[in-house]
């Protein structure tokens, strides 16, 4: 049975207001598990280092909350794990490694990855050599710091790298290291008209972690929404989790621009809608 313990808060929603009004608005709302975007102004990692963290770790513990899993910035940086450039992927090597360390600082075990993207044209096959090479180095420093890697699909409209299941588990393959298993992002899955099930199938105990939100079947957008505010099929995926036991965390990443006006509302009507289910009985 899934249990509430397993719904984690994350503050990507919140990069425009203090760490504070997040680590309030996550107590008031009822959730005492935590994803951690480990961004800034929240935090500050680059090729040096990492910064904040015991700071952080002390507010967090103040409000009785406990981190379970990090996502270290890529996409939007210069620093991601698609690389084919070497001098490029040694910086941003550096950039996940430090990340990987703040993420085991602030307690988490899991660290979410991705496969970053390539110069469009160039086929998969070339493409995926350098985020596995990227993404090997970092299993032996995740080992090091007792985490796990999980790495999500992202969307067509994002990557050209691993934007679908087939693609996801050929890159796991070539990356080679115990430290890296599966993740379901549900916007991903639907978005490459696969399902969740496809993913359990697929992965089995070996997918450790979710981002677990609502989104759009038939207009594929990259919006991550509140559950009741898109179409996935709420109870039946509780149904498909049950069946195959999963005991991860289910990170509500929620990501939409109509949400970063009131992003408290937005956690709180997410919540409602995950009440209604046998997911928080």
């Amino acid at each position: 049975m899934l249990k509430r313990e397993q719904i984690a808060g994350m503050n990507q929603l919140y990069r425009f207001y203090s760490f504070e009004y997040f680590l309030n608005c996550m107590e008031a709302t009822g959730i005492r598990s935590l994803e951690l975007w480990m961004g800034s102004p929240h935090f500050w990692i680059d090729t040096t280092g990492y910064f904040q963290c015991l700071e952080k770790k002390k507010q967090i513990c103040g409000h009785q909350l406990h981190v379970v899993s990090a996502c270290v910035p890529s996409m939007a940086y210069q620093y991601q794990y698609g690389h084919r450039n070497k001098e490029y992927r040694e910086k941003s090597f550096q950039f996940f490694s430090n990340g990987i360390k703040a993420a085991a600082a602030m307690g988490a075990k899991v660290v979410v990855v991705n496969s970053g993207s390539c110069e469009y044209g160039v086929p998969f096959e070339e493409a995926v050599k350098g985020p596995a090479e990227l993404l090997n180095r970092l299993g032996r420093v995740a080992g090091q710091e007792g985490v796990t890697m999980a790495i999500e699909s992202l969307t067509a409209d994002e990557t050209n790298i691993a934007d679908n299941l087939k693609h996801t588990k050929e890159l796991i393959r070539q990356a080679d290291t115990p430290s890296l298993k599966a993740m379901a992002d549900t916007v991903a899955i639907y978005f490459a008209g696969e399902t969740l099930e496809e993913w359990f199938q697929a992965f089995g105990k070996d997918l450790i972690h979710m981002h677990f939100i609502d989104g759009f079947i038939k207009k594929r957008t990259y919006d991550h929404l509140a559950w009741g505010d898109g179409e996935f099929p709420l109870a039946e995926m509780v149904r498909c989790m049950e069946k195959y036991e999963y005991t991860g965390y289910l990170t509500q990443e929620l990501e939409y621009e109509a949400y970063y006006g009131n992003p408290a509302e937005a956690e709180r009507k997410n919540w409602k809608a995950l009440s209604g289910t046998t997911l928080c009985n």
